[in-house]
């Protein structure tokens, strides 16, 4: 994949989270202000908006490059669950 084809994949994925985080806030803050009687100002809603697209673009969201030797390895049982009883101190 190329790094142009890359960018356009994370630009979209960015765009469409803008998109529906938008239409998620206006649609929490309606229902605040519908059922609970809460007064939410349009820059506090903003603000919950900007924060959470910021959070999302510190996301990296990145490829695999892992060969399939590698991943039969997540098939193989290397954890080993064994029951344990556990007793409070007196």
């Amino acid at each position: 994949m190329s790094s142009l084809a890359l960018f356009a994949s994370r630009f979209l994925v960015l765009w469409l989270f803008v998109v529906v985080s938008v239409f998620w806030h206006i649609w929490f803050v309606r229902n605040q202000i519908t059922f609970e009687s809460r007064f939410i100002t349009v820059t506090k809603t903003i603000s919950s908006i900007v924060s959470s697209l910021r959070l999302v673009n510190k996301l990296d969201i990145g490829g695999m490059h892992n060969k399939q030797s590698e991943l039969l390895i997540l098939r193989t049982p290397a954890l080993v669950i064994k029951e344990v009883w556990w007793f409070p101190p007196p």
